[in-house]
């Protein structure tokens, strides 16, 4: 997994920013956890209308950030 790291003074992030909310540095670099460590996951069966049915939620910590993502069913 990607994430970015503020060159300015370290904070890490998922997404691209502008600015660092921490010293308003506009540079970052982007770099690679390795593996997702899991916290939590659960799957939904019964899902809203437009989207897809039975698919996982899984919120991951990665290198002391955590990330939410869905992931797509079988």
């Amino acid at each position: 997994m990607m994430l970015y790291r503020c060159n300015g003074c370290g904070r890490k992030a998922f997404g691209k920013r502008k600015v660092c909310p921490s010293c308003h540095g506009e540079s970052f670099g982007e770099y690679s956890t390795g593996e997702n460590v899991p916290v939590a996951s659960t799957r939904l069966t019964v899902t809203p209308a437009g989207f897809e049915d039975g698919y996982e939620l899984i919120l991951a910590e990665c290198s002391g950030s955590k990330v939410l993502f869905r992931r797509s069913g079988e």
